[in-house]
């Protein structure tokens, strides 16, 4: 089947501010894609400028377009700009309403967080599930998979690779570990009811968040 284009770099609305893309679109962060009451939305890296992102979002009815312009995605108490990407994927508790898992670098620290929106536009404010060693130009070393692994009315598994090999750790982390999954099976008190996970086994993070802490719009 012929593959079929939805949008360019040259999409109203979209942010590029990196001198070196005038302008237009890399999109060269994660993407990700899904229907929500009867519209297709797309959420794709914003670059606002060096080592400064965010993340923004389109929507159409179909496939086929139009498409909207490009609005950037609202994040309630947060005002920075060291947002890397946004999986988003529908809330298993409330299914009118979506759950995002992003990695954050900020002043505070990097870690991997979430959030819960009604319209994909405007958001609650991110969570700590999991810390993170910061990396160079706003980047984190834990990037969350683009959805849950298994879902009940107990608690909410999600998947979180660590060490990240990013193209600047060769030159600037030498002895950085390669990139891998580690698993974890119980919840740390420090990082309360959303917890990083003790136990490393299988190379892969799962994170067991209770479905009473995952956030609501």
């Amino acid at each position: 089947e012929k593959p079929l284009l939805v949008v360019t770099g040259f999409h109203p609305g979209c942010v590029e501010q990196r001198p070196r893309w005038q302008g237009v679109c890399e999109f060269d962060g994660r993407l990700a894609v899904l229907r929500h009451r009867e519209r297709l939305m797309l959420f794709a890296r914003s670059n606002t400028g060096i080592g400064r992102r965010g993340a923004q979002v389109t929507t159409s009815t179909r496939w086929e377009g139009p498409w909207t312009p490009f609005q950037p995605v609202v994040f309630k108490g947060y005002e920075g700009d060291g947002l890397y990407f946004i999986s988003v994927f529908r809330h298993p508790s409330s299914p009118d309403q979506l759950l995002g898992t992003m990695p954050i670098h900020g002043a505070d620290g990097s870690c991997t967080a979430i959030a819960a929106s009604r319209d994909g536009l405007h958001w609650t404010r991110p969570q700590t599930i999991l810390a993170a060693q910061p990396r160079a130009n706003g980047r984190t070393s834990a990037h969350p998979v683009s959805s849950f692994l298994a879902a009940n009315s107990s608690h909410l598994k999600l998947a979180v690779q660590v060490d990240v090999w990013l193209d600047d750790v060769w030159w600037r982390y030498p002895h950085t570990k390669m990139s891998h999954i580690v698993h974890h099976d119980q919840l740390l008190p420090l990082q309360r009811a959303y917890g990083a996970t003790s136990g490393r086994r299988s190379g892969f993070v799962v994170l067991h968040v209770p479905s009473s802490a995952l956030p609501v719009a």
